[in-house]
């Protein structure tokens, strides 16, 4: 160990090896902050939390058509049955049918429009339905990110255990005991001194 660290500081000097070791120390903290900007900020949760609400969106539009489909259809079969009885209830012109039954012209036109008026909540509740299925699979896809990203941040948690905080006195303890060099001791130490100062 001695051997090397001598060697180092005669190819690159004390100043310069110093700073190779504050950078490596650097390149660690940038490490560690970007582990924790990626825990702290989280995207793919807030485009998770936007899909799911789309998705409940479209389940209850789904849901609200399907009853009134129901409702249309409901209104359909009376219809028809109050035109049936009409039709019974009218054999000639003179005959007295029931004051409260429309003209069987109009409830067929009635039946007409309600029957359009169920085709067209058939399609609105086709194009919902492709529209959840859409969301749901962009739910899929967030989560299959958001499970990459936090594998990721797990590598990087592992591979800093045991990194510890950066000190210029523990530094110089290490050189002084595993190295032997000549001058610019002094100088060494104000340099790794002020490299904490700055970083604290």
């Amino acid at each position: 160990m001695e051997r090397e660290a001598l060697a180092l500081s005669q190819i690159y000097g004390t100043d310069e090896l110093a700073l190779r070791a504050m950078n490596t120390v650097r390149y660690l903290q940038v490490a560690v902050q970007r582990v924790l900007a990626l825990e702290q900020g989280s995207p793919a949760q807030n485009d998770s939390a936007q899909v799911a609400q789309l998705r409940a969106e479209c389940a209850q539009l789904v849901a609200r058509l399907a009853s009134q489909k129901t409702e249309y259809e409901t209104n359909v079969a009376a219809l028809e049955a109050a035109h049936a009885e009409a039709m019974l209830n009218t054999p000639t012109p003179a005959s007295t049918s029931s004051p409260d039954l429309p003209p069987p012209a109009k409830l067929q036109d009635e039946i007409d429009a309600l029957r359009s008026a169920a085709g067209r909540l058939s399609c609105d509740k086709s194009d919902l339905q492709d529209q959840l299925l859409a969301s749901t699979q962009e739910v899929s896809r967030l989560q299959a990110s958001r499970d990459l990203r936090d594998k990721r941040i797990a590598e990087l948690e592992s591979e800093l255990v045991g990194v510890k905080r950066f000190s210029a006195a523990a530094l110089m303890d290490f050189l002084s005991g595993n190295a032997i060099l000549s001058g610019h001791w002094k100088r060494l130490l104000e340099l790794l001194q002020l490299y904490q100062e700055a970083r604290g």
